[in-house]
């Protein structure tokens, strides 16, 4: 058998990863051994992450030299990231999509070639909010870098579980 070199796997971004999705993305990537690092912002609250043993790099998706110094070593991003319930249109474009546009020129920029976003099932209805509708955006501006980036968009209808709001919600409703 021929000698072969045994590479260590590169690390995962995630963006949002101080969010209610986030926390549980890198809960389960450090439940696979997988390295991943963890894109939070100077205000995010990471005392979770922090008990996860997370990698945390401090930046933000609305700058995009930040994610270039935070995908430094990575090999894919997870693109959880985004302004939800928050009824500012001008946050939700700058989040949403801008913020969107430069995670994916990062990518490209930092020779990371694979992104999985997360958008909504709201990007599709016929109304659409300024969540819906910047989400939308976004995967339409996405587009623009299938040639460099292999691009996973998944549309979810609802994350919830316990430790959620819409999760309590739902039990109190009950």
């Amino acid at each position: 058998k021929a000698n072969m070199a045994v590479t260590e796997p590169r690390s995962i971004l995630i963006t949002g990863a101080s969010g209610f999705m986030g926390f549980h993305v890198a809960r389960a990537l450090g439940e696979a051994d997988l390295p991943y690092r963890a894109l939070v912002r100077p205000t995010s609250e990471v005392a979770a992450l922090r008990a996860l043993d997370a990698e945390l790099c401090t930046g933000d998706v609305t700058d995009r030299a930040s994610l270039v110094r935070a995908l430094d070593g990575c090999g894919a991003v997870i693109h959880l990231a985004g302004a939800a319930d928050i009824a500012d249109p001008a946050i939700n474009q700058q989040v949403n999509v801008d913020g969107t546009v430069n995670v994916a020129a990062a990518c490209r920029e930092a020779g990371v070639e694979r992104v999985v976003f997360y958008s909504t099932n709201c990007a599709v209805r016929q109304l659409r909010d300024a969540y819906g509708r910047t989400k939308r955006e976004a995967e339409q501006a996405l587009e623009a870098f299938q040639g460099d980036l292999d691009i996973r968009t998944f549309r979810p209808a609802m994350i919830y579980g316990e430790g959620s709001v819409e999760f309590t919600t739902f039990v109190n409703t009950v």
